[in-house]
Parts: C-alpha cells; sequence; structure tokens
C-alpha cells in the first residue's frame, strides 16, 4: 500500500519543490506580489510619518526619548497588523496552489485566491492563531526592555546606567527563550494552512492538525525550512555584491569622466531601485516556495498517516 511506503527522503523532497516551482514561477511571482505590494505601500505611508513625527514636530528634550519610542511601537503594531492580514490571504492562496500543483493539476492566479478570499475570516483568525501561539513569549522580553528604556528616558540625566544595563541583559536572555519557543511552535504550525484547506478544518482544528500531523516529521521540516531559509540568505548577498559592484563602478565612471555630482545622484537612485526591485522579487518567489514545501510535506505526511485527502477547496 502506498501508506506502507517509506518517506520520502530530504533531497527528495527539496527535488520535488524545485520540479513545481520552476515550470510555474509567473504564477508564482504573482502570488507574492500581492502581499509585497500591500507592504511596500504600507511602509510608504508608515515611514514619512514616524519620521515627521520624530524630526519635524520636536517634541520638548524630556519627552523626546519617550515620544519616539511610543511612535515607534506604534507605527511597529500597524505594521504587523497589515503584515498579519496580507499574508493570511497569500498563504492559503500559495496553500492552494501547492497543494493542487502536487495533485497535478492545473491552477491559476484567480483561482488561488478565488480560494482565500473565499473564507477570509478563517484564515485570518488561523494567521492571528498562529501568531500568538509562536510569538506572544516575546512580549515579555519587548516589556522588559521597552520598561527600562522608557525609565531611562524619563528620568533623563538622573538615570542609573544600571538600570538601562539590566532591562537590556533580561530582556535579551528573556529574547533567546521566546526566539527557541517561536521556531520550534512554527514547526509544529506549518502545515496549518494546507490542512485548512485541503481537510476544510476550522482555524483552530486546522493548528490542532498541523500540530499532530508534524509528529515524527519535524526535523525534516526543520531542515526544509532551514535549506530555503539558506537560499534565500544566499541569493540576496549574491544580489548585494553584484549592485554592489556595478554601484562602485558607476561611481569610477562618473569620476573619470567628470560627470559631476548629480549624475552621482541619479546612479544611486537607479541602483537603489534595481535592488530593490530584485529583492522583491526573490521575496515573491521564495515565499511562495515555503508554502510548495509546506504542502508537499503535508501530502507526504498525509500519505504515511494513511489518511485520505479530499480534493484541495471540496469543502469551500
Amino acid at each position: 500500500m502506498e501508506a506502507a511506503l517509506d518517506p520520502q527522503a530530504f533531497g527528495q523532497v527539496l527535488n520535488r519543490i524545485w520540479r513545481l516551482m520552476r515550470p510555474h514561477l509567473k504564477l508564482f511571482i504573482a502570488i507574492g506580489a500581492v502581499p509585497m505590494g500591500v507592504l511596500v505601500a504600507v511602509y510608504a505611508l508608515v515611514a514619512p510619518f514616524v519620521f515627521l513625527t520624530i524630526r519635524v514636530v520636536h517634541p520638548p528634550i524630556g519627552a523626546a526619548g519617550v515620544t519616539m519610542i511610543v511612535v515607534d511601537c506604534l507605527a511597529g503594531v500597524l505594521f504587523f497588523a497589515i503584515l498579519i492580514l496580507t499574508f493570511a490571504l497569500f498563504e492559503p492562496a500559495a496553500s492552494y496552489a501547492g497543494l493542487e500543483l502536487t495533485a497535478e493539476r492545473t491552477v491559476t492566479f484567480r483561482q488561488t485566491y478565488g480560494v482565500a478570499l473565499t473564507k477570509p475570516g478563517r484564515y485570518l483568525w488561523l494567521a492571528i492563531l498562529r501568531a500568538l501561539i509562536t510569538s506572544a513569549p516575546v512580549i515579555l522580553p519587548v516589556l522588559v526592555f521597552l520598561l527600562s528604556m522608557l525609565g531611562v528616558a524619563a528620568a533623563g540625566k538622573n538615570a542609573a546606567p544600571a538600570l538601562a544595563i539590566v532591562g537590556i541583559l533580561l530582556g535579551a536572555l528573556l529574547y533567546v527563550g521566546a526566539m527557541v519557543w517561536a521556531l520550534l511552535a512554527t514547526i509544529r504550525l506549518v502545515l496549518a494552512y494546507p490542512a485548512c484547506i485541503a481537510e476544510n478544518l476550522t482555524a483552530w482544528q486546522a493548528v490542532r492538525r498541523s500540530n499532530r500531523l508534524s509528529q515524527g516529521g519535524r526535523l525534516r521540516i526543520f531542515l526544509v525550512g532551514l535549506v530555503l531559509y539558506a537560499i534565500t540568505y544566499a541569493a540576496t548577498l549574491v544580489l548585494e555584491v553584484v549592485i554592489g559592484i556595478v554601484a562602485g563602478l558607476g561611481m569610477v565612471l562618473v569620476a573619470v569622466l567628470h560627470l559631476g555630482q548629480a549624475w552621482m545622484i541619479a546612479g544611486a537612485i537607479l541602483v537603489g531601485l534595481c535592488l530593490l526591485c530584485l529583492l522583491l522579487l526573490l521575496t515573491m518567489v521564495m515565499s511562495s516556495s515555503y508554502s510548495v514545501a509546506f504542502a508537499i510535506l503535508y501530502r507526504e505526511h498525509v500519505r504515511l498517516e494513511s489518511i485520505p485527502i479530499s480534493a484541495p477547496g471540496a469543502g469551500l
């Protein structure tokens, strides 16, 4: 029987990810372009607001540090909320595409986001649940750090240096522990979206299902995620080095030809935009590759569990 077969080797999973991604690269770029476009737009709106609040409003000197921390925290919370919302639609779309392609069925961009928009509340709640489970312990070290910094900023020149040092050290230790928890919890929950879509589960049921399905394969899930992260990091580094070399050659050319500062500024802006576009393109592809990987692992874990899989989206 198929369930009696050995699980796919680590290399086989990576090879299958590549074979699914390569012929459907345009589809996954289009799927990934939606959250990237939203995040760029939000960042373009939030960044000037933070800058104007801190640099233009000029709060009183004694409250400058407190104001900066509060504004940055509010901007961070807003950005994080929008991040959850956008990826709450992106992940089911990319997961649906991965599930369909692993079943050797064709899928279109409209179909993927059509599935995501069919039950947006369920997928948003799943994203919130997963974020709470993985990130809740991070709140404690952040609070310790912020409270110590607020205390130092409020006290001004009368602040005791020991307070800041103790707050930073304690926050750092708690943060390391929270990161370990976040990693272990993430490994347990990466199959939640494929399970939610394929088996028509509620958000909480998908969380529990992912936790059960990941048993016995968490090391492989971690290794697959680690390899994808390493590929992302290496590709980013290569892009930065190449763009840096091009920028350096451009500066030399401007200096040799005596083109003036205007050309140098224009070239710097052009190179920066090229780097940004390439990094966004890389992020679109790699973000989708994670969803494809977890869709493949989901089907593999279900196969080994001997539970038949309903057609993706059958219960939608």
